[in-house]
């Protein structure tokens, strides 16, 4: 008979491996439904032990902290043609790319593509917040790409070298659960009026004056 995780949390762990083992049990209960043959090899407690304990401390290692990434991953094992049970490294490099996917994260050439769509287009509108982004990640990107190449006049080549670690900063923030914000317009600044300002027309006022002899 196949031991049954139900609820079981182990005494005397810190939080972040006690939030670990209940994503566990989650996910065992999602996997035995996906991978029933080589779960049913997981027969005694002892077994489910040993797996538990691999599974928790990937979970821990690798920022596997909330549901959201475990739906991720598990959309991605129930795509998968192969019938063996994935490796707990498996399974978080599917969470990862679930998270990436449902947040519409583009690869890095996909992101340079987006980028130069987004400089020839970005004259019809207004604002880089009316543009049509395919998603909020997109926006943030492509935009801080864009700022970056005007700030450090980087070349084509440099600007696609860029993409890799700004993708990986973002895939880092989607791995702690954090929620990408929509584009939000900013508001323009204030414009000066034209002409001069009250500083110069009262010194002009008192050169006038000054030369009509009345100061």
């Amino acid at each position: 008979m196949m031991a049954d995780v139900k609820t079981f949390v182990p005494p005397s762990l810190n939080d972040r491996q006690l939030l670990a083992v209940r994503l566990f049990n989650e996910v065992f209960k999602a996997l035995r439904q996906i991978f029933p043959a080589p779960m049913a090899n997981i027969k005694t407690a002892d077994d489910l032990d040993m797996l538990r304990r691999q599974w928790v401390m990937a979970f821990a290692e690798n920022g596997i902290n909330h549901m959201g990434q475990i739906e991720a991953g598990l959309a991605m094992a129930r795509k998968t043609a192969s019938p063996f049970l994935p490796s707990p490294g498996q399974f978080i490099e599917w969470c990862q790319q679930g998270n990436s996917q449902h947040a519409g994260l583009p690869t890095a050439e996909q992101l340079y593509s987006e980028f130069l769509t987004y400089c020839k287009r970005r004259g019809d509108y207004e604002c880089a917040e009316d543009y049509p982004w395919k998603s909020a990640a997109l926006y943030w990107l492509v935009t801080d790409l864009f700022d970056a190449m005007r700030r450090y006049r980087l070349t084509d080549e440099e600007v696609r070298k860029k993409s890799e670690p700004l993708l990986s900063k973002m895939e880092n923030r989607l791995g702690r659960g954090d929620v990408i914000p929509a584009p939000v317009k900013r508001i323009a600044p204030p414009r000066h009026p034209s002409g001069p300002t009250p500083a110069e027309l009262l010194y002009a006022k008192c050169q006038q004056r000054k030369e009509a002899g009345l100061i």
